[in-house]
């Protein structure tokens, strides 16, 4: 989700400059950096120290792997021991806290109970010369059959917003351009233990979506009047948009939760909500939502169309691909 900030300037203390001082890019940059009076907009050393963390952060390879559903995915120590460095080279404190949780009780279809956890949190950036404060708000959430689902959920959004706040890629696709940049950070990733052979998709990805496109996912829904009310996404509203955009509801595997959702069927979900950004076409949207969640109480459903187009139907109880 797209964070929520607010950034809070203060006077920038007096630069320690020696004279035997050895050169480095934050050193030189403080000796001609301007000074500035409280309170008067002036130029922005934390957004200058930030800048430079993203220009030396580089793509994280996948290190981590899910034996059960069979994926690679970047871990989020690999991560955040990346951004940690940049940022104490260049000075910049991180804290995050945990605004509050929700916990939602769920069954696996096997009929073991589990736990989903959803946790809000501030993530702050504080500049140590001048106290300049950055800070964010992220949500974050996470499924598990122990007591474990409220730290996964903790490190799914720091993780989440690590990646989205420092433009951070993953994967093993072009791994070893900047390999100069991983050691001029004094970072090394992981090797990995042996290396897999790039396979083209041949069909509908069916892996299981991600923590990240949940995320994605909600923060598309606050541009959509019917899923963002009283300032917060109305997740039950969100479960209906992929009700009704998937139709499964009398297949074997139906929606019944959105981490259930394959990838390929998150990413028909985010072509609804995106044009849905449009009033006209939300409005389309939402009417046909509720003539489906109406006819599905009678059961009297409509058969959805076959998908063709880009263009959202104007009509009732159709859908995109």
């Amino acid at each position: 989700m797209a964070p929520t900030t607010k950034t809070r300037a203060a006077t920038p203390a007096e630069p320690d400059t020696q004279p035997d001082a050895v050169a480095d890019p934050l050193a030189e940059a403080m000796a001609e950096w301007p000074a500035w009076e409280a309170d008067v907009p002036g130029p922005s050393l934390l957004a200058w120290k930030t800048s430079a963390v993203m220009g030396e952060v580089h793509r994280v390879r996948k290190t981590g792997r899910n034996t059960q559903q069979q994926y690679d995915f970047a871990k989020e120590g690999d991560i955040a021991d990346m951004v940690r460095l940049l940022l104490a080279k260049y000075q910049v404190g991180f804290r995050g806290s945990v605004i509050s949780v929700t916990r939602n009780v769920i069954t696996s279809k096997a009929g073991n109970s589990g736990t989903e956890a959803i946790v809000r949190m501030q993530l702050t950036l504080t500049c140590a010369t001048t106290g300049e404060v950055e800070e964010s708000y992220w949500e974050g959430d996470a499924t598990d059959f122990t007591d474990k689902a409220v730290p996964k959920a903790i490190t799914a959004c720091k993780k989440s917003w690590l990646i989205f706040r420092f433009l951070i890629s993953t994967g093993d696709e072009e791994a070893d351009a900047g390999g100069e940049e991983f050691q001029r950070s004094g970072y090394q990733a992981a090797p990995t233990s042996q290396p897999r052979q790039q396979q083209q998709p041949s069909g509908p990805d069916t892996r299981p979506v991600t923590s990240g496109q949940i995320s994605r996912l909600f923060a598309l829904s606050r541009n959509v009047p019917f899923l963002y009310r009283d300032g917060q996404v109305d997740k039950g509203a969100v479960h209906d948009l992929a009700r009704w955009t998937l139709r499964k509801d009398d297949a074997p595997n139906p929606v019944e939760s959105l981490n259930d959702l394959t990838r390929d069927e998150v990413q028909r979900i985010f072509n609804v909500v995106e044009k849905c950004a449009d009033p006209e076409q939300a409005g389309a949207v939402a009417a046909a939502i509720d003539e489906w969640l109406t006819s599905m109480g009678t059961g009297d459903a409509p058969e959805p169309p076959a998908p063709d187009g880009d263009e959202l139907p104007a009509e009732a109880g159709e859908y995109p691909s």
